[in-house]
């Protein structure tokens, strides 16, 4: 047998929680304190040349407004551009931009807002099924079919009661 040692390249486990205090961009007073400010760094970010494209694609794609300006607030908090207030507070002003920069593109976008009607089964399920093995691979779902109407019929034998039993049940003297 090899008694060599194999170096491995990772971190020790708990050495994420020996940063010093204060070490973290978000443990620092942020860069920007009012909401204002934050929406004068949004908009030129949103504008970018290079940024817009890529946010109209991803738009395109059919994730909600709302879900994009929250990562997009999240990762600006763990960079320490603003607190998590501001960025809750800068949302709204987000999802909005993002709409008029949708419009003007023509791109139909969904907006995160309204809640979605179902129109059957969502994508979401169908893969999660598919993950389960639930669905075959060649096969598409199949409906799910009404329950047919139940005629009335006499009523169900009422259970009889079981007597306590487990460790705190009484017992009967």
């Amino acid at each position: 047998m090899d008694n060599r040692q194999i170096p491995i390249d990772s971190p020790i486990p708990g050495m994420g929680m020996t940063a010093p205090v204060g070490g973290r961009p978000w443990q620092q007073p942020p860069q920007l304190a009012t909401v204002e400010d934050a929406i004068e760094y949004y908009i030129p970010k949103l504008s970018d040349r290079d940024f817009g494209p890529e946010l109209l694609t991803v738009i395109e794609l059919g994730i909600p407004l709302t879900t994009l300006a929250n990562t997009m607030q999240l990762a600006s908090v763990m960079e320490g551009k603003h607190s998590i207030d501001v960025g809750v507070l800068v949302m709204p002003v987000l999802v909005e931009l993002m709409i008029n920069l949708a419009e003007q593109n023509n791109i139909p976008y969904k907006s995160g807002l309204d809640p979605e009607k179902e129109d059957g089964i969502s994508n979401a399920r169908i893969a999660l099924a598919k993950k389960k093995g639930k669905i075959d691979l060649g096969q598409a779902p199949k409906p799910v079919a009404e329950k047919p109407q139940e005629t009335p019929q006499e009523a169900p034998e009422q259970p009889t009661e079981q007597p306590p039993m487990g460790l705190m049940a009484r017992r009967e003297q």
